[in-house]
């Protein structure tokens, strides 16, 4: 009797977002997507938190709102992006007008997804690693 590799491979995983599921496949491919996408907001985000009161006191209120707001525009470009390649095209406006155009929900969902991504990869080392133990015990 063959034994089906096929079913212990789970790398296909459901999620429901902004109402609608999606089935993804956590391969490398995505999971360097995925955490390039969560890094790249992150360094938006950190952009954001790093303007000290200092360098804020130099700008005119015009100019603060310029810099906070296409920061904002940036990351929800980012999240928009991503959703399109990921999910279909207009999928992540979409996304955004579903989350009452939120870049931090996006974000958010964007790290969920890096997170679970990650686990799945660790999940399969600590797998090897314990069929590599309990051989080596043998």
């Amino acid at each position: 009797m063959a034994i089906n590799l096929d079913e212990r491979i789970q790398n296909r995983k459901s999620f429901i977002i902004a109402g609608k599921t999606y089935s993804l496949v956590m391969n490398d491919m995505f999971s360097k997507h995925v955490a390039t996408v969560d890094l790249s907001i992150s360094k938006v985000q950190k952009e954001i938190d790093d303007v000290d009161k200092e360098t804020a006191d130099d700008m005119s209120l015009e100019e603060q709102q310029v810099f906070i707001f296409g920061k904002f525009d940036e990351a929800a470009k980012i999240a928009r992006d991503f959703f399109d390649e990921v999910l279909g095209d207009g999928e992540g406006q979409r996304i955004y007008h579903y989350y009452v155009e939120d870049s931090q929900a996006l974000a958010y969902i964007i790290g969920q997804l890096n997170e679970e991504s990650s686990n799945i990869v660790k999940k399969n080392r600590q797998q090897r690693r314990q069929k590599y133990t309990s051989n080596k015990r043998r």
